[in-house]
């Protein structure tokens, strides 16, 4: 026998630190070497005594405190004898009456084994101190008469022995002797008493109803967890829900499948877990996939929301949230004529609690509320990627961001409060169900008191003024049908009426201290977000008080940015509905509410912060629970799906056979139906990968990458050749770069199955025609005027789907590279594998597919739409991580623009590396696009092909140029110049690209440095890298 054992070894301190279950300790060991006294394969006695002994002095130990031991057993009538003579002379003496050493090997319950022998042994009595028991040897029938067993020191395990826990600490000691002489002996322990002491008191970070999080890497292997832990459950009643709890939080790894189930009693989490085993959604949970770390937006919430008794239960409940509240309205009392939280927790209908509602304790309230909810989810480690609020939640969102300290953000607050508080109050505010066109149209006729206060969605704005006038013109569109609702508030806040306050408040800004967001802030008034010197100005905060929230525009701006996850920080759901109706494509976005006006406040935000763990958030609720409480169970392992792998022996060939004859044959290439031809990709990805007849299924997921299926670019050869057989296309070897999941290379092949034998297209022949007749050029404006014809977008939220990216190296090392390719016809995303390779798996690294590319693919309708939509796949893909822009030929034009946008958004570039790139200058780029172009078709074979689609995409993308300016950049970039091409040093053509920081001449021509020299390409990148960025762990 032959297996692999693992023993995760620690410290007892760091382990204790970290939480993790100690299941026993190593007292001493001991190596030496005999090899050279009786030969390799021969036992030397003395030398095992020797090692024993010195495993004993290192631990400090007698012989008679070792209870048991697992001899190396080599089952020869050599060997036996001289181990336990050995035994017998270091352990065997001077043991107490009845306590004799418990001998037993690892050999009787598996075999001979080789290099993994002694961790087995280890491992073995590992588990009899957690099982309190020394197991029997098997398969003995009577002890070897050859050594000498008179003395009574060392017993055979003949039968199992209990062996309890009790005052003594029990030991045992393991021995493995390797073939070549190295003698090993370990002695381990049982774990130190976990059990806190008796006037131990702590308090305990959450009192509320207990979370368990679930976790596979496939939904059957998460429905298996839940299954097998409710088997567990039933066989253990005894086990604390916390502590369960504390496991499956604080033991456990993450997995891209995810649930959460919620509950205070035993029943309700059962029932959970007998929802999840059986693949369905339990009331009580959440389950979702995250693939990658969701980029997170936290959402605070403005005036309006306010309810007495808001935080209550989370006050009474989680200290926290109690301290941080505290600290908080401590600091705002300063400034007010009462304790805020004596208004904030009055009973409702009293006097008291009416005082909520006015801006002067309304805005305080609101303040203290949010800081307090924002520390709590903080504490957890919950943490966001953008911050916004709403009017008087955007210094709460400041505040949370780092620009403001507590007091100044207090002392804001208060006196925007009271300020606005002390305006006339013969204003008001109204909703309308209009767009802000619809609603700045009509307020042309109102005779400018009127003014837009808020765009809180597509159809949905705020109007302030004067309340006579707002009566009027709230009727005329309650006439057209349209819903108003008039707003809880006794002023016209973000309206010229504001003005009489402006000055105090500025004045009282200015003496403030700002800092630089820690966390980028999208700013109420221009929807776009905020830089730091613009929110360090006093000015600032004076519009910010008068202008428009435009709410709308900051979440399309979250959106834009790779925002999938949104949790609103305050006593409603208010900004979290308006956000699901501004958001292009809600349903990809999971948006939750830390609280809700119908009460229930521990069991509202726990499920909140579960929906955003179970999609993929940056936070744990392992924060809820003491570390400690972790160790005190041992629930269920991981569910590892299985899968055979053995290797059958050739089968007897009967001399004669007779077998029925099918009632249908297996699908032929022209009779493959839409499911066949997924099962077919399926089948072969699966024979590729070693499954036979394609696995069990559900063994090949369609929606993961081949990559990350264990597709390598060998396995991908024979994948490709193995589906050109089964479907007798002609494919192309960028197949699987172009379609880079099993799914997408079952729809590309539908595709072409539909519809053989297709002709040429016209625009591809007339490409082709005119490089024969060395025109190229003039096939450029029929080109551009056949794109025009295309559907188009305007912008990414009109695309919907950023463009899809495909993983071609998975690395750990920063930054992620994000590579664009050129827009002429038969490049694409495969030209970026061998330089991938050359990286050697050290970095992760992505390609990007062209916007239009593809059939039935829109095409952009300007040069910023195609840059925006390619900066919001590249946001997607870097998940939050420095990002290497890399672009080869006129890709690079487009790699350095969305560089330049990433940057003016605030993501952090590493770099832009320039492959081989021009400079688009109008008189020359025909000229370059008939060299570029040609040497494709020149050099065009099964290696590269060329769609009619493709044609007409980059038509549209030759028209987009002449819009194209070079944008400032920061990031440093580099010109890669090939050594053999139009652009060598010394030649009289075109001019590469001018403004690169670095410029290094590399092997090979323009195609080349991607293909036969794309290793010494990927060398000169990083150690460009580690020179420009000596910080990073590529360095």
């Amino acid at each position: 026998a032959e297996g692999v054992g693992v023993v995760c070894l620690e410290r007892l301190s760091d382990a204790r630190r970290h939480g993790h279950r100690v299941l026993a300790g190593i007292s001493g060991t001991a190596v030496n070497q005999d090899g050279a006294r009786n030969g390799l394969t021969a036992p030397n006695g003395p030398s095992q005594q020797q090692v024993i002994a010195r495993a004993l002095r290192e631990a400090r130990l007698r012989a008679a405190d070792v209870d048991a031991g697992v001899g190396h057993g080599t089952g020869t009538t050599l060997g036996d004898p001289i181990e336990i003579d050995a035994l017998q002379a270091v352990y065997g003496q001077a043991r107490p009456a009845g306590r004799a050493l418990r001998l037993g090997s690892l050999k009787s319950n598996i075999g001979h084994s080789q290099a993994a022998a002694g961790v087995g042994g280890l491992i073995k009595m590992v588990q009899a101190l957690r099982h309190e028991v020394l197991p029997q040897t098997l398969h003995v029938d009577r002890p070897t008469d050859k050594a000498d067993w008179s003395s009574g020191g060392i017993e055979l395990l003949a039968e199992a022995v209990a062996w309890p826990r009790g005052e003594r600490v029990r030991r045992a000691g393991i021995s493995a002797f390797g073939i070549s002489g190295t003698n090993a002996h370990v002695i381990v322990e049982e774990a130190p008493d976990e059990t806190p002491h008796p006037t131990t008191t702590t308090t305990p970070p959450w009192s509320g109803p207990v979370p368990w999080i679930l976790s596979g890497k496939s939904r059957a292997a998460l429905d298996a967890q839940a299954a097998n832990l409710r088997t567990w459950l039933d066989r253990h009643p005894e086990a604390s829900l916390t502590e369960v709890g504390a496991a499956l939080a604080l033991t456990r790894s993450r997995f891209e499948h995810r649930a959460v189930i919620t509950g205070s009693t035993r029943h309700e989490l059962m029932g959970g877990l007998h929802s999840l085993g059986r693949g369905e959604l339990p009331r009580n949970g959440v389950r979702g996939t995250a693939p990658r770390r969701a980029r997170t937006a936290f959402l605070f919430t403005g005036q309006g929301a306010q309810r007495p008794g808001a935080g209550r239960e989370l006050a009474d409940r989680h200290p926290v949230f109690a301290q941080s509240l505290d600290e908080v309205c401590a600091e705002l009392d300063r400034h007010l004529d009462r304790p805020l939280r004596q208004v904030m927790f009055a009973e409702e209908g009293t006097e008291e609690a009416e005082l909520l509602h006015r801006t002067d304790f309304t805005q305080p309230a609101l303040f203290a509320l949010e800081t307090a909810l924002y520390r709590l989810v903080d504490s957890w480690g919950f943490r966001a990627d953008f911050m916004v609020g709403h009017s008087v939640g955007e210094l709460a969102a400041v505040h949370a961001a780092g620009v403001l300290s507590l007091a100044d953000a207090c002392a804001l607050v208060a006196a925007r409060g009271r300020l606005m508080q002390a305006l006339p109050t013969a204003g008001g505010m109204t909703a309308v169900q209009a767009t802000e066109d619809e609603v700045r149209e009509s307020l042309r006729h109102a005779g400018g008191v009127l003014a837009v206060a808020a765009v809180n969605g597509p159809d949905s704005t705020v109007v302030s003024g004067p309340r006579a006038e707002l009566d009027d013109w709230q009727r005329q569109w309650e006439k057209r049908g349209r819903r108003t609702r008039r707003l809880r508030v006794s002023q016209a806040f973000h309206s010229p009426l504001v003005r009489p306050m402006l000055a105090d408040l500025a004045a009282l800004a200015a003496k403030l201290e700002f800092r630089a967001p820690a966390v980028p802030v999208v700013s109420n008034v221009t929807g776009a977000l905020a830089d730091a010197a613009t929110l360090a100005t006093p000015d600032y905060w004076v519009t910010q008080a008068e202008q428009p929230v435009r709410f709308h525009d900051s979440v399309r701006t979250l959106e834009r940015a790779g925002v999938c996850a949104y949790l609103e920080l305050g006593p409603d759901g208010v900004l979290t509905a308006m956000t699901r109706d501004c958001l292009e494509t809600p349903a990809k976005a999971v948006l939750a509410t830390s609280l809700h006006r119908s009460g229930r406040e521990p069991e509202t935000l726990l499920m909140a912060l579960a929906e955003l763990n179970a999609h993929g958030a940056a936070g744990d609720l392992g924060g809820l629970f003491e570390p400690s409480a972790a160790r005190r169970v041992s629930i269920p392992t991981y569910p590892f799906q299985t899968h055979g792998y053995w290797a059958d022996g050739p089968r007897a060939t009967p001399v004669k056979q007779t077998r029925p004859v099918p009632e249908s044959a297996p699908p032929t290439p022209e009779r493959l139906g839409p499911d066949d031809v997924l099962t077919l990709v399926r089948t072969q990805t699966g024979l590729v990968l070693g499954h036979e007849e394609g696995g069990p299924d559900g063994i090949v997921d369609e929606h993961r990458t081949l990559l990350e299926l264990g597709i390598d670019s060998l396995a991908a050869v024979r994948l490709q050749r193995r589906l050109s057989e089964a479907t007798g296309l002609d494919l192309p070897a960028t197949l699987l770069v172009d379609h880079p999941t099993p799914a997408a290379v079952a729809d590309h092949l539908r595709l072409l199955l539909s519809d053989r034998p297709a002709p040429e297209g016209t625009y591809t022949r007339i490409l082709r025609d005119a490089h024969a007749d060395g025109e190229l050029p003039v096939a450029v404006p029929r080109l551009r005027e056949a794109a025009r014809r295309l559907p188009s977008f305007n912008s990414p939220e009109e695309l919907g789907d950023p463009p899809e990216s495909i993983l071609v190296s998975d690395g750990s090392q920063a930054p992620v590279a994000v590579c664009v390719p050129s827009f002429l016809a038969g490049s694409g995303p495969h030209q970026y594998a061998r330089l991938a390779a050359g990286f050697e798996r050290r970095s992760r690294m992505w390609a990007l597919t062209l916007p239009g590319f593809g059939a039935a693919k829109p095409l952009p309708a300007t040069w910023r739409a195609a840059v925006d939509s390619l900066a919001a796949a590249t946001v997607r893909v870097a998940d939050g991580a420095p990002v290497l822009l890399v672009g080869h030929s006129i890709g690079g034009v487009l790699a350095h623009a969305v560089a330049a946008s990433l940057q003016s958004a605030g993501h952090e570039v590493a770099g832009v590396v320039l492959l081989d790139t021009y400079e688009p200058e109008p008189g020359l780029m025909t000229e370059v696009f008939g060299w570029a172009m040609g040497s494709i078709l020149d050099r065009e074979n099964t290696a590269i092909d060329i769609h009619e689609h493709d044609v007409l995409a980059m038509g549209g993308y030759l028209g987009l140029l002449d819009a194209w300016r070079p944008d400032p950049l920061r990031a440093p970039s580099l010109l890669l110049t090939a050594q053999d091409g139009p652009a060598a040093p010394g030649s009289d053509a075109w001019p590469l690209w001018r403004t690169a920081d670095s410029v290094t001449t590399i092997p090979g021509d323009h195609f080349s440095i991607l293909e036969a020299h794309a290793t010494d390409t990927a060398r000169t990148i990083e150690d460009w890298l580690r020179k420009e960025t000596p910080c990073s762990p590529s360095a």
